[in-house]
């Protein structure tokens, strides 16, 4: 392979000169410079790139190919085993509608065109949508940090509107027989751990005896437990609010301490087939629970104690509820739960704000005689 550099109009190209996969030489004119020295500083470094598999050709780079590089370059070493996945399933669908327009000329409406096409089709749900467009902003915002172009065209589309689910929320005698239901079941100590303590499900199966202080009675949430594909990892909370400590009360205390002596005794029972790990929720052998079997597990709870239909997350929404609805600060809440902010809290459990509202009138009357 061999270059040159070459004058046209006001600016200095460089041509790289190779041989196709037939043999035919072909020629590959990159982008121009204002001086006939930064063509020349450039042109060693660009032919040693280009041997080597390492340059990319940002006037020609297709979409698809730039994600392609942007997810095993960028996001396989830096982000997490879901957040890569989440890239990769991304491009999967992103790549048939607009894979093959070249990178930099992506203008908006190319991408509203493909968001459009996908409502039309009614084949993705609102929050995939709208998933697939944050992957893609942020695969372009990296496009600029590696000048490779000068705009981000997701910057001007605006995703489908994503109607908010609404929260089911147990009440006190539903908690009740879900937790007498719960009881024949491995996942007792999880769902306690769900309602009592406002953990997500991760946080719960990555919960290690380790973490546990029964003597402060106190529990801190460093890591978490994931599917991802068709591993499980165990791996840190993804946020700085995310890893936090919880207080617990007196009888969870003595709850886990029960839990704690079970099983030893399991462990004595089983003997050397017993899978030994610090994690506080798992079988009787000691194999971590898979994320997945929670939800079925769960499921069944339900039926057999003819509760509605729930999804585990809502159990996080009753501690939650249960605590505001008592008069609990929300800012308290907002650190159990780990929310990035008082606000994610306060707009998540807006609907119990009247109710909170008229609380705090009647505390005020007792408070002032007139």
């Amino acid at each position: 392979m061999r270059g040159s550099i070459t004058k046209k109009g006001k600016k200095y190209y460089i041509i790289l000169y190779y041989k196709d996969e037939s043999g035919k030489y072909k020629q590959r004119w990159l982008s121009g410079y204002n001086k006939k020295s930064e063509a020349q500083k450039a042109l060693p470094s660009l032919l040693a790139e280009y041997e080597n598999g390492l340059y990319v050709d940002a006037e020609h780079v297709s979409l698809k190919e730039y994600l392609s590089i942007y997810a095993n370059d960028y996001c396989k070493p830096n982000l997490s085993r879901n957040s890569y996945d989440k890239v990769i399933t991304a491009e999967k669908k992103i790549s048939p509608y607009i894979g093959n327009l070249k990178l930099q000329k992506i203008k908006p409406i190319h991408i509203q065109s493909m968001l459009n096409q996908w409502n039309t089709e009614g084949s993705l749900k609102a929050s995939s949508i709208q998933t697939y467009l944050r992957v893609l902003h942020a695969a372009l915002e990296q496009a600029i940090k590696w000048q490779m172009i000068s705009n981000n065209p997701c910057s001007a589309v605006s995703g489908p509107k994503i109607q908010r689910r609404s929260l089911n929320i147990l009440t006190n005698d539903q908690v009740h027989e879900l937790l007498e239901e719960a009881k024949k079941t491995p996942i007792h100590p999880v769902i306690m751990l769900g309602l009592l303590c406002g953990m997500r499900r991760g946080e719960i199966l990555g919960l290690q005896w380790s973490n546990v202080d029964l003597s402060e009675g106190r529990i801190f949430i460093e890591h978490a437990l994931v599917k991802a594909g068709n591993e499980i990892i165990f791996k840190e909370t993804k946020t700085s609010t995310g890893k936090r400590s919880i207080d617990i009360s007196g009888k969870l205390i003595q709850y886990l301490k029960s839990l704690k002596i079970k099983q030893k005794e399991d462990i004595l029972r089983i003997g050397s087939d017993y899978k030994h790990n610090d994690y506080v929720c798992k079988h009787e052998d000691g194999t971590p629970f898979r994320p997945d079997f929670i939800p079925f597990k769960f499921n069944e709870i339900l039926t057999n104690a003819e509760l509605p239909k729930l999804r585990f997350q809502d159990l996080r929404h009753t501690h939650a509820s249960m605590l505001l609805l008592a008069g609990e600060n929300p800012k308290v809440i907002q650190e159990r739960l780990g929310h990035s902010s008082i606000k994610v809290t306060l707009d998540t459990y807006s609907h119990l704000v009247p109710s909170m509202q008229k609380s705090a009138a009647e505390r005020m009357e007792s408070m002032i005689d007139f």
